[in-house]
């Protein structure tokens, strides 16, 4: 048998949830403008005390689906809303297709029109690809290329677990700006500090 799917919305990103009785589990897809990005079962949490259909349990196998994603390499991350403060909650899902309106009547502020950006004083350069901690967003390598990123990202001493590669685009969507982890990685383009020459 199987309990009703529940959709959810994360950025531009549709996650579809459906209970699988016979599984005990959940089966998530998520997908953008119709093209599937990722696909699997995800188990719940036993100790959570939510029924196992819902809404809230829907939500959290929703954001615990972007989590799995994005540890996958679907590149999710580029397109999902992060929650303000991070956390358990990481991602922020919602249950209908457009973001709520702000209660102000403020508007997001226009996006720079510059391909370069400053931090610290300093033009930084423009790369496509970025790689980030993922709880802060500052930025510790740049490349040409997703896969010259990911190398970086590997290759860096933090941690890869704890970074993840953006396009700009992403970066700015999820933490606001771009931020440098410091003006020697921003002029190298990499994480490494480098010997002058």
């Amino acid at each position: 048998m199987i309990a009703r799917m529940a959709t959810r919305h994360s950025g531009s990103l549709k996650i579809n949830v459906v209970y699988h009785d016979g599984h005990g589990a959940y089966r998530a897809s998520i997908s953008r403008k119709g093209k599937n990005l990722w696909a699997g079962w995800v188990n719940p949490a036993y100790a959570s005390r939510l029924a196992v259909d819902s809404p809230e349990a829907y939500d959290a196998i929703a954001r615990s689906a972007l989590s799995f994603a994005e540890s996958d390499g679907a590149g999710v991350g580029d397109y999902a809303d992060v929650a303000p403060g991070g956390g358990p909650e990481f991602w922020h899902v919602r249950r209908s297709e457009k973001p709520a309106a702000r209660s102000n009547g403020a508007r997001r502020p226009a996006a720079k029109k510059s391909r370069a950006s400053r931090s610290n004083g300093v033009r930084s350069p423009s790369y496509p690809y970025l790689v980030v901690e993922r709880m802060t967003g500052r930025v510790h390598a740049g490349a040409e290329t997703r896969n010259d990123a990911e190398d970086m990202r590997h290759d860096l001493p933090t941690p890869a677990a704890d970074l993840q590669t953006l396009t700009r685009e992403g970066v700015r969507r999820k933490f606001g700006r771009i931020s440098w982890a410091s003006v020697a990685t921003m002029r190298n383009g990499y994480g490494k500090r480098r010997g002058r020459k």
